[in-house]
């Protein structure tokens, strides 16, 4: 049967919104975690629109305490001794609204961040996923039952 080259295909470029932001591993490789973390921040830095001095300045803001662009520097370098801290890197990705950084430290723990209107789904899939374990121990335990009698 031939293709319908008249029929627009709503979906052949379609692809769905990715719901755990992640860099690409090569890109976050690195020998350390604080290593990799500095990646994470550089990369960040560097696909953020705004310059960073000006992202510096909306960190200031939003901690309430003073944030440079030279420390921004510093976090975003592996060679520096400086890791960013966990205050700062909220800061971040609050500034950027890219939260890979977060992704790129949590997924060695086996962690993930989801954007909080997915929490209610979340949910909802472990309270299936409980109901299901319960079913089967009540299955196992009915069995055990039967074959005692």
């Amino acid at each position: 049967m031939a293709r319908d080259r008249i029929t627009l295909d709503l979906f052949r470029d379609f692809e769905p919104p990715e719901v755990v932001a992640r860099f690409p591993a090569e890109q976050v490789r690195a020998e350390t975690l604080a290593g990799k973390l500095s990646r994470a921040v550089k990369a960040t830095l560097d696909a953020f629109a705004k310059s960073r001095g000006d992202t510096a300045l909306a960190m200031t803001e939003f901690l309430g305490e003073d944030c440079s662009k030279t420390m921004l520097d510093k976090y975003a370098s592996q060679g520096a001794e400086h890791s960013i801290s966990a205050a700062r890197l909220a800061a971040l990705v609050a500034v950027t609204g890219d939260p890979r950084p977060l992704n790129a430290l949590l997924e060695s723990i086996g962690l993930i961040v989801v954007p909080k209107r997915y929490e209610w789904l979340i949910r909802r899939e472990r309270a299936r996923e409980l109901q299901r374990l319960a079913e089967q121990e009540a299955a196992a335990a009915d069995a055990q039952w039967r074959a005692q009698r």
